[in-house]
């Protein structure tokens, strides 16, 4: 298996995307070590960043990576700024699939580590990905459970 560091661009859409939308919120919750997850877009950026570094680390041994997260927080701010709420606008020309892609590419890149499912960037990136399927269900015929016979 390989792994590359993403680009910087790509958490930072991530993490916008996640925290603009009406009705989205990351989950705040490591469920596996039960702990509460800092949610503010930095925080946010930080853990993504840092988990990519340390896949690619784990893989390739002291691949140099001093200033990417440095790289994300810059993307992440590099942007307009909502007044309302003071948050960061996502690229809106990307929509739910494209995240969810971005997500599973991300996720394949810093899952190396063998307790991949034990980090906070796991569970984060979990928490996009589940928005953003939320989203490109709207259109199933069973919202919710199944019915049979309900069309």
């Amino acid at each position: 298996m390989s792994a590359y560091l993403v680009s910087p661009e790509q958490i930072a859409e991530m993490v916008k995307w996640a925290k603009s939308g009406p009705g989205r919120s990351i989950n705040s919750y490591n469920i596996y070590t039960k702990k509460e997850l800092n949610t503010e877009p930095e925080a946010l950026v930080k853990t993504l960043a840092q988990a990519n570094v340390d896949s690619v680390n784990y893989r390739y041994k002291e691949y140099p990576t001093e200033n990417f997260v440095a790289s994300c927080l810059a993307e992440l701010k590099s942007g307009p700024i909502s007044l309302v709420g003071k948050s960061y606008v996502p690229n809106r020309s990307l929509t739910a699939a494209d995240i969810y892609r971005m997500c599973s590419n991300y996720e394949y890149q810093a899952c190396e580590p063998d307790d991949w499912i034990t980090k906070d960037a796991y569970w984060i990136v979990q928490s996009i990905k589940h928005m953003a399927a939320d989203i490109m269900s709207d259109v199933a015929t069973h919202k919710w459970g199944y019915e049979k016979g309900a069309a």
